[in-house]
Parts: C-alpha cells; sequence; structure tokens
C-alpha cells in the first residue's frame, strides 16, 4: 500500500508500508538484510528455537554412543527448561561438551546459524511444546518414550557387553 506524503507545495514524499510479521525468507529477507543491513527475524522465539535445535542436531551428530547422546539430550532439555528468562549457549558448551574438538564444533554451528553464544532471552512456550516427551528410538524399530520431567529417574538406560542397550523401568505395565 502507497500512501503519498506532501512535504511542501513542490515536493512529494511517497512511502511504502510493509508487514514484518510475514517472514519471507526470499523478498523480505533480502530487502532488510541485504539492502537495509537489518536483520529482522532476530527475536528470542527464533534464537531459542535455532539453539535447541542446533544443539540437538549436533548431539546427534557427535555423540559416540547412544547413551552419551541420551544423556546429553536430557542436559540439553533440563538446560532449557530451568528456572530463568535468559539462556546462554557458550555455559552449555563448557559444561556439557567435554572434547575440545566438539566444543568448537558447536561454537561455530551457533556462529553459522546467528545463534548468540554470549545469550539471549528465552522463549518458554517454545520449549515447553519441544521437550514434554522424551523420544528413543532403536535401530531394530523399537521406540521409548515418557514424559520429560519423570524419565531420568523411571527409565534407566545402560550400554550392555553386547553392544546394545539394557533398560530398566520403574514402573507397572499400563496396557498391552
Amino acid at each position: 500500500m502507497t500512501d503519498n506524503l506532501t512535504a511542501s507545495e513542490d515536493q512529494q514524499i511517497s512511502g511504502i508500508y510493509c508487514d514484518t510479521q510475514i517472514q519471507n525468507k526470499s523478498g523480505g529477507a533480502i530487502y532488510f538484510l541485504e539492502f537495509l543491513g537489518c536483520d529482522y527475524t532476530y527475536d528470542s522465539k527464533q534464537q531459542t528455537k535455532g539453539a535447541y535445535e542446533t544443539f540437538r542436531q549436533k548431539i546427534e551428530e557427535t555423540a559416540k554412543t547412544p547413551t552419551e547422546k541420551l544423556g546429553l539430550i536430557e542436559k540439553l532439555n533440563t538446560f532449557f527448561t530451568e528456572d530463568s528468562d535468559f539462556v546462554k549457549p557458550l555455559d552449555f558448551i563448557e559444561k556439557h561438551i567435554k572434547n575440545d574438538k566438539q566444543k568448537q564444533l558447536f561454537k561455530e554451528a551457533c556462529i553459522s546459524n546467528k545463534i548468540e553464544l554470549n545469550g539471549f532471552e528465552k522463549d518458554n512456550d517454545f520449549i515447553q511444546t519441544k521437550i514434554k516427551v522424551v523420544r528413543v528410538e532403536f535401530e531394530n524399530g523399537y521406540v521409548f518414550s515418557g514424559d520429560s520431567e519423570t524419565f531420568p529417574t523411571d527409565a534407566i538406560f545402560t550400554p550392555n557387553k553386547e553392544g546394545g542397550t539394557d533398560i530398566k523401568v520403574n514402573s507397572k505395565i499400563k496396557s498391552v
């Protein structure tokens, strides 16, 4: 929509209104980012989603064993559900990623995905919807899922000598 504004009798100013809520990755992003030099997509929801999904992907790629992967995902979920409105990805990397090479991979992934390493305001709604259920899928097709809050105490995963995983579930069978 174009609105003509009059600055003076002999000068006419033309302005264009646009809706920045529609995150069109092509036209809008090119205009704001490349032409104006503004990154309008930076907000807590995008940062939270980007950080969580980037860390989850890196855990999938770098964990050496299923037990290590499960442990890191559990720590990631705990990290994002801590009672704080601010998330600092660098803290997670330094505290939970032990290998220096892996730490560097996590940092590089954050930088390439425009995630603020030193922190951002957390979007709690996204986190709550994303991690209500923990899901573990095995190579032979079995899937094990449970409530994210009780999962660490109700299900214990232990690697066995054959290279598989033993599971102990602290509960009664509800249905078959």
